[in-house]
């Protein structure tokens, strides 16, 4: 199938190829634990995915300076449109499968919650997937900034692409440090609540 360059055919080979992977290690492994993305671990994975993003940089540069498209694929139309798909076709199942913690669905045999379709966030496919959007989107971005030229085309380009892969960023590595407690105030009563119920390990926790 490969004759030297990338096209849409590759592009979408990348994506049913890191869908396979997830699914299999989804099977395999389970779903991915509430503390996979929590300090330091989404400190380490996300300098990783920068230092990547770097490295493609710096020889995406040496290899434009030698008139080489080797590689341009991770910048270009392609990968994006494929990337953007594939995550826009999971979230499409996520919004038509009723969604349940990981932690419900860890036992049941039914295949929506052995593949994980019924806890898409938790799902391995998913992170691949979003991790892969992530990717393409930074070398989307460096790659601009490689050429900017001080006009506003180039500035919003850069501004629209720096925000959105900001945001998509800090919202993964930060998702498993949210801290959800639920308390118990009754309208009857004369004395305040300072205690609260946590979500995630439900242990009771004292506000200071």
């Amino acid at each position: 199938m490969w004759q030297g360059r990338f096209g849409y055919r590759e592009g979408i080979f990348i994506i049913s190829g890191l869908a396979f992977v997830g699914l299999l290690l989804q099977v395999i492994a389970g779903p991915i634990l509430a503390t996979a993305f929590a300090y330091p671990f989404n400190l380490v994975g996300g300098s990783l995915l920068l230092a990547g993003i770097l490295f493609w940089g710096i020889f995406h540069r040496r290899a434009i300076r030698r008139n080489s498209a080797r590689f341009s694929f991770l910048s270009g139309h392609i990968a994006t449109l494929t990337s953007i798909g594939g995550l826009l076709l999971l979230a499409v199942i996520m919004g038509l499968t009723k969604q349940i913690p990981a932690e419900m669905g860890r036992g049941l045999q039914h295949p929506i919650h052995r593949l994980g379709l019924s806890s898409m966030l938790s799902a391995w496919y998913f992170l691949l997937l979003y991790l892969y959007l992530l990717f393409v989107l930074g070398c989307v971005t460096t790659d601009r900034l490689m050429r900017l030229k001080l006009n506003l085309r180039d500035g919003a380009f850069v501004m629209n692409h720096v925000g959105l892969f900001v945001a998509l960023f800090f919202g993964l590595m930060s998702s498993a440090d949210i801290r959800q407690y639920r308390m118990q105030v009754y309208s009857d009563s004369d004395y305040p609540e300072w205690r609260g119920i946590d979500q995630r390990t439900k242990k009771w926790w004292n506000s200071p």
